[in-house]
């Protein structure tokens, strides 16, 4: 097993060896700051400091969708209840058209109730 002082020492003399991959992961550090913990950072100077690190191709998608992401940034509104929702309603659709399979069926029926249960 390698040890964590060793992996650490990799760690660092890779990123001497490489310095736009040291660029790189400071940079995605700062995107992980700005998305995970709605930092004021700011998004435009963060965007365009990607332009020059091994992820520029990533950053005009994340330009276009530019409002979206600050739009995250600033409500706390999330779509999981909605995805919930949607999935329950795509395994009920077709039980109720008959196209359901019989595994499909045998998941959504309740279990037997026992005779001796009151």
């Amino acid at each position: 097993m390698i040890g964590v002082e060793y992996k650490t020492l990799f760690v660092r003399e890779l990123l001497a060896a490489e310095p736009q991959l040291e660029k790189t992961t400071s940079w995605v550090r700062k995107m992980q700051n700005l998305l995970c913990r709605k930092s004021e950072d700011n998004l435009r100077l963060l965007l365009k400091a990607g332009r020059d690190t091994l992820l520029s191709r990533l950053v005009p998608a994340l330009e276009r969708d530019a409002a979206a992401i600050r739009a995250s940034l600033v409500t706390s509104w999330t779509t999981s209840p909605v995805e919930g929702q949607i999935s329950r309603l795509k395994m009920i659709k077709p039980t109720m058209f008959g196209r359901a399979q019989f595994s499909m069926k045998i998941n959504t029926m309740p279990p037997p109730q026992d005779e001796t249960d009151p």
